[in-house]
Order: structure tokens, then sequence, then C-alpha cells
């Protein structure tokens, strides 16, 4: 299937892998294409730092390998373990007050979770200290009215 210029069906297939719900798979296809062609056009470059990594399988889908992946939760990080995925190393951090050097990083990705960390400005104040200069945040956020269209809805 084909929206717009973006041709959907493999993004679809692979996000229906990862999340089992049709309509939230087909939103994250869209997310999906849109981050492959901003890869595209202004590159991710390594070393790639993810926030949030839950259990990678959306990253992998973008990055195909990232460096470093945290996320505050031990679970998170644990299940991650337990699962073949693409992070070099797993850290349990608080992306507040992350524990790399400066300069670090030549890509930080977070993909629908600075909207879940308190004092936001910590997190944009820490990932600008460990990019290098020029180095991108790539970051998403869901639209608050998104679950208005979806079938099978959550409560966020």
């Amino acid at each position: 299937m084909v929206f717009g210029n973006i041709e959907m069906k493999d993004e679809l297939l692979k996000t229906l892998e990862i999340y089992g719900i049709p309509s939230q798979s087909f939103w994250r296809a869209f997310e999906l294409a849109k981050l492959k062609e901003l890869g595209k056009s202004v590159g991710f470059a390594p070393p790639v730092l993810e926030i949030g990594c839950g259990e990678g399988g959306f990253s992998a889908l973008i990055f195909g390998s990232i460096d470093d992946g945290i996320d505050i939760n031990p679970h998170c990080i644990e299940r991650c373990k337990k699962k073949p995925n693409v992070y070099k190393r797993l850290h349990c951090m608080d992306a507040r007050f992350m524990r790399f050097l400066e300069n670090s990083y030549q890509t930080v990705f977070a993909n629908c979770v600075v909207e879940h960390i308190v004092d936001f400005n910590k997190v944009l104040a820490d990932c600008y200290r460990v990019l290098v200069p020029g180095g991108k945040l790539v970051a998403t956020v869901p639209l608050r009215k998104m679950n208005n269209y979806l079938l099978l809805r959550t409560n966020w």
C-alpha cells in the first residue's frame, strides 16, 4: 500500500510483528517510514544512544545497531537482555543524569519516551552534553489526540 509517496507495506508488516495490535502498528508504520526518510536525508551517524530503550524492536528497524540503550526501569533492561537485540551495551540509567562522557554520541534517539520524564529541560541539557558538536537529537512524541483515531485505544 502507498500513502503519498511512501511505500508502507513493509513498514506495516514489520510493526505488526512488534506490536501485534493493527491500529498501533498502523500509526507506528507511518512513524517508521518518516524516521527512515529522515535518516536518509540527515543521517543518523554512530555512535548512537537510545533513551528509553524498552525492548528495542522498533529501533532495530531504524538503526540496525545501537551502541548504548538506557532505560530507568530495571525490568525493561532485564527483558531486553533476554531477547536478541541491537544494543551493544545496556544501562539502567536516568536520562536526566546520564553517566556518559561529554561529546560521546553522534546520535541520541528517544521514541515516545521524553513525554514521560519529569523535568524535560534536564534531559535536553544532558543530551546536549553527550552529543558531539553537530550531533543529532531525534525524538518523537505521540499526539495528544492520536488515541482518538485508534481502533483499540489505550488509557494514556
